[in-house]
């Protein structure tokens, strides 16, 4: 979301231009369902169905998992915009590669992808235009994670041109990229699925200072959700296939001012990882929001911020390192389980409406209302909640508190992007003036958790 304490009054303002400029010639939000599916000849056999096909012939009855890397660093290195804090912001180099991640995971029975990119956030749209890239199952288990990156492409468009940085122009998607993207991630998972072996789990845990790399803006500093959670993936002779590691802290590092694509400090975790662990390291998004950030003055210098940028991943990929040389909870494989709850959201919120209303914002809508979804993904004896906002710690403890695995992980900004998931209490905090503007619907909080009790409730 449009982020920074100094664009409030901004943003009301755009709300009084934007209704006046766009509400006269505005017509009804138009409803529209799910995109429609590409027509792919059906000789053709898509990644995700052929690899479905595949296990029902071998008829191994073992966890399989296959990951894979792709760079996605924009083509188009300067004039693209950047997604994350303002409109307006475009690029004028690379500091280190935005990248994308995938894992493919089956368990003789049922399989499910993760793909996780560099960037702000992904709309549900794009999602289900994945899903039938990869599938001819309209339901294919996918998730499409963004590790909320401030400094990658805006794949949501409301980051591109803003007059007088208040009113929206058009959308900051670059179609030309999107559509490269499309067939980087088809090709990454594509390589992810065919990498598959049999595998095995361990779960590890660590926990980060409670001051030092990260700090929470509102309420008590020091209140956040600390843990430095990792799932390592091993083939049968021990070589890592995969890290995930989920922690829960802004990668807005660099700040407002920064014009160079850079995976902020993830690429940083990612990059100690694989290379003290080997195979393919995940960041999967935690209860970042409401306002776990890096804990820097906002006045420090640029130079000094690529220098902590550095050192914050380095401290987060030590914990994980030591977490897992400490010995974790061998889990083995494990049933493999993914579940999704739709929700129907109303647009009773009028920034999201008005950008809905002007085209900026391409979303999924029915009867006036949009869709998004919140996921389960459940691994033997480990659960993830994926949650379509950032999430804040108070409502990771909410979360968490609902599900009953041995070990429970709720990861952010998953399969949408809809700003924060305030809580009831929130809402009515003046602290959180800020967040309650950034959302994309008032009814956020209580859908997520009604979709989340559901999941967890009906399995």
């Amino acid at each position: 979301m449009i982020e920074g304490s100094t664009r409030l009054p901004r943003l009301l303002l755009a709300g009084v231009l934007v209704t006046l400029i766009a509400l006269p010639g505005c017509q009804p939000v138009r409803e529209r369902r799910v995109p429609e599916r590409l027509s792919t000849p059906t000789w053709v056999e898509l990644p995700f169905d052929r690899a479905q096909r595949m296990a029902r012939l071998s008829e191994l009855k073992l966890l399989t998992v296959g990951a894979a890397s792709a760079v996605i660093t924009p083509p188009r290195r300067k004039g693209s915009y950047i997604a994350g804090f303002g409109p307006n912001r475009t690029s004028s180099g690379v500091l280190d590669p935005v990248e994308a991640r995938a894992l493919y995971l089956h368990d003789g029975e049922r399989g499910a992808v993760l793909v996780v990119v560099d960037a702000a956030g992904v709309s549900n749209d794009w999602v289900w235009h994945l899903r039938s890239r990869l599938s001819r199952d309209a339901d294919m288990p996918l998730a499409v994670i963004a590790t909320h990156d401030h400094h990658g492409p805006d794949l949501m468009g409301i980051w591109g041109p803003w007059f007088l940085w208040t009113v929206p122009i058009r959308s900051g998607v670059d179609p030309l990229y999107l559509a490269w993207l499309d067939e980087r991630i088809v090709d990454m998972v594509d390589r992810a699925i065919r990498d598959a072996r049999p595998a095995r789990v361990v779960i590890a845990k660590g926990e980060a200072p409670a001051r030092g790399l990260c700090y929470n803006e509102r309420g008590d500093p020091e209140h956040w959700d600390r843990t430095v959670g990792v799932v390592k993936i091993e083939d049968l002779d021990g070589a890592t296939i995969s890290t995930l590691i989920n922690f829960g802290c802004h990668p807005e590092t660099l700040w407002d001012e920064n014009t160079l694509f850079s995976a902020d400090y993830p690429g940083v975790l990612r990059d100690r990882v694989e290379d003290a662990l080997g195979g393919v390291a995940i960041f999967l998004p935690g209860s970042l929001g409401a306002m776990v950030t890096a804990d820097i003055p906002r006045s420090t210098p640029f130079e000094e911020r690529v220098d902590f940028m550095r050192h914050l991943g380095a401290e987060v990929a030590g914990i994980a390192i030591e977490a897992v040389k400490k010995g974790g909870d061998a889990t083995g494989g494990g049933r493999l389980l993914y579940d999704r709850q739709v929700l129907s959201l109303p647009l009773n919120l009028w920034a999201p409406r008005m950008a809905v209303r002007l085209g900026i914002l391409s979303r999924p809508v029915k009867e006036g209302r949009f869709l998004t979804e919140v996921n389960l993904l459940e691994l033997g004896d480990t659960q993830f909640v994926l949650v379509p906002g950032e999430v804040p710690p108070e409502v990771g403890e909410e979360l968490k508190a609902l599900m009953d695995a041995k070990h429970r992980f709720v990861v952010s900004t998953a399969n949408d992007e809809l700003g924060y998931v305030l809580n009831l209490k929130q809402c009515i905090d003046p602290e959180y003036e800020y967040e309650m503007g950034a959302r994309f619907s008032a009814d956020l909080y209580p859908e997520v958790m009604r979709a989340a009790r559901k999941l967890l409730s009906g399995r």
